[in-house]
């Protein structure tokens, strides 16, 4: 996506959210819905990482959203094959592989984040 497309969406955005507060939308609500979904927002995020040459800001920002919304949904990494990418893993090819390897890394992250604690010290 190029950048000027983005700022205009944007523009529009504001100028749409202002005009319809009970219906306000986000940017990464109508990129996402604009791609068909989820799996097609994380192919065309996979597209741009892998053949960009520049750092992608934007397509590393609405991965890092969605991967978030997946972990707090409590979607486990292997279920991504077929619950977004319509895809069985036995089948999947290098695209899809990549974006689950990218996701399951987030997800163990995200994991280690997580403190829990079995046995509390009480003074």
């Amino acid at each position: 996506m190029k950048g000027q497309k983005l700022q205009t969406l944007y523009s529009y955005l504001k100028i749409y959210n202002a005009n319809n507060p009970q219906d306000k939308r986000s940017m990464f609500m109508v990129v996402r819905n604009g791609f068909g979904g989820d799996g097609g927002l994380a192919r065309m995020v996979g597209k741009v990482l892998a053949t960009s040459q520049q750092k992608p800001e934007a397509a590393l920002n609405y991965q890092k959203e969605l991967f978030n919304q997946w972990f707090n949904r409590n979607i486990e990494p292997s279920s991504i094959y077929t619950r977004f990418l319509n895809v069985e893993k036995a089948s999947a090819g290098g695209m899809e592989k990549a974006i689950v390897a990218r996701y399951k890394r987030y997800y163990k992250k995200r994991l280690a984040q997580v403190k829990v604690f079995d046995d509390p010290r009480r003074s």
